[in-house]
């Protein structure tokens, strides 16, 4: 058995070995949430991550990191249709680290928007890296069909750190960036507690640049782009002496003016009790479903009218995963205290979005993203682990 010991058989058993773990469970699951039917794409050797979505071909793709013996990292773009069939695929250069989950970059139609970052070691200090990151990085836009590279704007004048950003594509031409604005000094400290963000919409054409300064936000930039591209929802934080008290802000993205704030959420400083906001856009733009702590709301945005669709038990509270079809809202929840169990799954109820009536539950190994398909009620979504 000394043969097993000999280096290229260890590495050939390795090679074998990792994909068949890796595939354990499908990354990408694509479900009808009325009828439950559900779909996936080949298990791949190397975790995909949803980048880019398209209601109306009802086609969705993926971006993944492959790792080559010889020859270095590279990226693959691979667009599948509704029932997950495989319709395109490209491969290039690896262009950034740290793709997965991250919102500093967008894809649109194979043509990759991103801020051109240096590159650090894994194992670099956080501070580090924000002291030695340029505030001001390139936007270059990369084209997969012919393999070229253009920069946008040489310099994007950013206030906090350049992985901090949501980026979103909302015309085939121009690019909109959200900097959460939280700055920091030569040290990589943050120096203050009240986010002055920055809006940009870039034109990829002509290179010019619309800016809207002093965006106050939370320290995370999670914010939601309206699915017409008019508005953007974020939330606010404020710092009091005992709370962080929280609402969310809706502001028209053509002026940068703030047409609503609702809901109320708060933080205890030191622990204790808590009420958190999350939020998403129906498919038409008309309506904001948002989880206030126990109650999930719907507001209408032209008329300010608001309905309470569910209520849980007090010692329950709505989670991070909130989702909105053409008539249905799907939520997860947990039990106050809870410690999260390790149980690999999580269950998605469905409500009718008027009457609150259940309509059905999808579990699954839900660990990323959650995006609407077709504008009515099937999800694709990232799961396994």
């Amino acid at each position: 058995m000394n043969f097993l010991k000999t280096p290229f058989v260890i590495l050939s058993l390795f090679l074998m070995i990792v994909p068949l773990v890796c595939c354990a469970s499908p990354d990408i699951t694509v479900f009808n949430a009325k009828t439950g039917q559900r779909s996936s794409p080949s298990c791949y050797s190397f975790r995909q991550s949803l980048v880019e979505i398209n209601t109306e071909s009802r086609q969705y793709s993926t971006l993944v990191r492959e790792n080559h013996m010889f020859g270095g990292a590279t990226f693959t773009y691979i667009t599948y249709s509704e029932r997950s069939r495989k319709l395109k695929e490209y491969e290039f250069p690896l262009l950034f680290e740290g793709y997965g989950g991250a919102r500093d970059y967008a894809v649109r139609d194979g043509k990759m928007a991103y801020l051109k970052q240096k590159h650090f070691a894994p194992d670099t200090p956080v501070e580090v890296i924000r002291a030695q990151s340029t505030r001001t990085p390139p936007l270059y836009v990369y084209d997969m069909a012919t393999k070229s590279e253009k920069v946008i704007v040489p310099n994007v004048m950013l206030t906090g750190e350049p992985s901090n950003v949501f980026m979103r594509w909302i015309s085939d031409t121009k690019i909109l960036i959200f900097d959460q604005g939280r700055p920091y000094d030569a040290n990589g400290k943050f120096v203050t507690s009240n986010p002055n963000g920055k809006l940009f919409i870039i034109d990829t054409v002509s290179g010019e640049q619309k800016t809207i300064e002093n965006i106050s936000n939370r320290d995370f930039p999670y914010a939601e782009l309206s699915p017409d591209f008019t508005m953007l929802a974020f939330m606010e934080e404020t710092d009091h002496a005992t709370t962080f008290d929280k609402v969310i802000k809706i502001m028209k993205v053509d002026s940068g003016k703030i047409i609503k704030t609702i809901g109320k959420g708060f933080s205890t400083r030191g622990g204790g009790p808590w009420k958190n906001l999350y939020w998403c856009w129906s498919p038409d733009s008309k309506e904001l479903a948002y989880a206030e702590g126990n109650r999930l709301k719907v507001h209408n945005i032209a008329s300010g009218k608001e309905r309470i669709i569910k209520t849980l038990p007090d010692d329950y509270v709505f989670n991070f995963r909130l989702v909105f079809g053409k008539d249905i809202i799907g939520y997860t929840m947990e039990r106050r205290g809870d410690k999260l169990k390790n149980t690999m799954k999580t269950t998605l109820y469905f409500i009718h979005a008027y009457t609150g009536r259940p309509i059905r539950d999808i579990t699954a190994q839900f660990n990323g993203s959650i995006r609407l398909l077709d504008n009515d009620c099937t999800f694709v979504c990232e799961t396994g682990y």
